[in-house]
C-alpha cells in the first residue's frame, strides 16, 4: 500500500548505497551480537547489544522459564570436580548412565573455569552414545554453547568434530521440546560464526529441514524464534545453505513469526537479520516480497524504534526495492 511504499523508499533512500558481498569478502566479520551481515555495519558496544546476544543467550545455557524470564543458571549435581565430571564423559559408553552424563555436564558448567576444547570433545562424544537421552542432550547443548564461546580454538573444535551434525541430530530426536531446541540453536549461532561451521551445516542433508520444521513446531515461544532467526541469518553468509534452507520454507516461517510476535523487538530485528541476508539472492528476494516479507519488515520499523534505527530492515527492503525494479539485474551480492 501507499505507507509501505513510502517507508520502503525512506529506507532505501537513509540507507543508500549498502550492498551485499561474497561470503569470502575481505573484512566481513562478525559483529559484537554474534551475528555476520552481508551489509557491512558498525559493531555494536556492550550497552547496545541486544537481548539476542546477552539475556536468551544466556538462557539457553541456563533453560527457559516459558515466560520470557531466565530461568537460574543449573547448579552442579555431581560429587567431585571437574575434572572428574569430564573423565564421566570421557568413558561414556551406550551402556553408561545418561543421568550420570547429565550431571557431569551440570559440573563442568559450574565450575569457575570455563570449559575447553576437551570438554567439548568428550560431550560431542559422550552425546552419539545416548542420542535419546533428553535430559542429558539438553545439558550437552548448555555445556556446548559454554565451549563455543570459551575461544576460537574451542569454537573450531567443535566444528571439526562434528558439532554441526550433533545439533542437527539433537533437533531431529528432540524437536518436540522447546528447551532443547532453544539450547541447540544458540549452538548453532555460534558454530555459524565460521566458514567451517557454516559449509559443514550447508552438506548435512537433513539440516535445512530440521531448522525450518523446529521453527515451525515452536512458532509461539519467542526465545526459540529468536535463536533461529540468528542461526539463520549467519547460515546465509554461505551460498548453498542461504539457497537451501530457502527451499525449506524459512521465508515463510520468518514472516509468519514476525507476525506472531510482533511487540517482540528482538525478535523482529533478529528476523530482519536473517531477511536481510536471504535477500542478497535475487530470487529469494522476489519470494520475500511475495510471501509478505516487505510489509513485515515496514511493520517492524514502524513499531520498534531500535529495528527502524538498526541496519538490518532498511538493508533488506533497500533490496527488495532494488530487487523488485530490477535495478540490480541478477546478481545482488557483486
Amino acid at each position: 500500500d501507499a505507507t509501505t511504499s513510502r517507508i520502503t523508499e525512506e529506507a532505501v533512500a537513509a540507507h543508500n548505497g549498502s550492498q551485499c558481498s561474497s561470503a569470502e569478502r575481505p573484512g566481513s566479520e562478525p559483529d559484537d551480537d554474534g551475528r555476520l551481515s552481508l551489509t557491512a555495519k558498525a559493531p555494536q558496544t556492550a550497552e547496545q547489544a541486544t537481548y539476542t546476544s546477552v539475556d536468551r543467550a544466556e538462557s539457553a545455557r541456563g533453560g527457559s522459564s516459558g515466560d520470557g524470564e531466565r530461568s537460574p543458571p543449573v547448579t552442579a549435581t555431581v560429587a567431585g570436580d571437574a575434572e572428574s565430571a569430564l573423565e564421566v564423559l570421557q568413558r561414556a559408553t551406550p551402556s553408561s548412565d545418561p543421568a550420570q552424563l547429565e550431571k557431569a555436564c551440570s559440573r563442568l558448567q559450574a565450575d569457575d573455569r570455563p570449559p575447553g576444547r576437551e570438554a567439548g570433545s568428550a560431550t560431542l562424544r559422550a552425546m552419539a552414545t545416548h542420542p535419546e537421552a533428553l535430559g542429558f542432550q539438553m545439558e550437552a547443548c548448555s555445556l556446548l554453547h559454554s565451549v563455543a564461546g570459551t575461544d576460537e580454538a574451542s569454537l573450531a573444535g567443535l566444528v571439526e568434530e562434528g558439532g554441526c551434525e550433533s545439533m542437527v541430530q539433537a533437533l531431529q530426536m528432540h524437536v518436540a521440546s522447546a528447551d532443547l531446541v532453544e539450547r541447540a540453536f544458540w549452538v548453532m549461532q555460534l558454530l555459524s560464526m565460521s566458514d567451517e561451521g557454516r559449509g559443514r551445516f550447508a552438506s548435512i542433508g537433513p539440516g535445512p529441514g530440521i531448522v525450518v520444521e523446529a521453527m515451525q513446531r515452536h512458532s509461539n515461544i519467542a526465545a526459540v524464534q529468536e535463536g533461529a532467526c540468528v542461526t539463520v541469518g549467519n547460515l546465509c553468509f554461505n551460498d548453498l545453505a542461504r539457497d537451501r534452507l530457502a527451499n525449506a520454507g524459512v521465508v515463510t516461517a520468518l514472516v509468519r513469526l514476525m507476525n506472531l510476535h510482533r511487540d517482540d523487538s528482538g525478535v523482529q530485528d533478529a528476523a530482519a537479520f536473517a531477511l536481510h541476508n536471504l535477500a542478497c539472492s535475487p530470487p529469494i528476494a522476489k519470494d520475500i516480497a511475495a510471501l509478505g516479507g516487505e510489509d513485515a519488515l515496514v511493520e517492524a520499523m514502524r513499531n520498534h524504534p531500535e529495528v527502524a534505527q538498526g541496519a538490518e530492515a532498511a538493508a533488506a527492503l533497500e533490496i527488495l526495492f532494488y530487487v523488485k525494479s530490477g535495478a540490480h539485474g541478477s546478481d545482488v551480492s557483486s
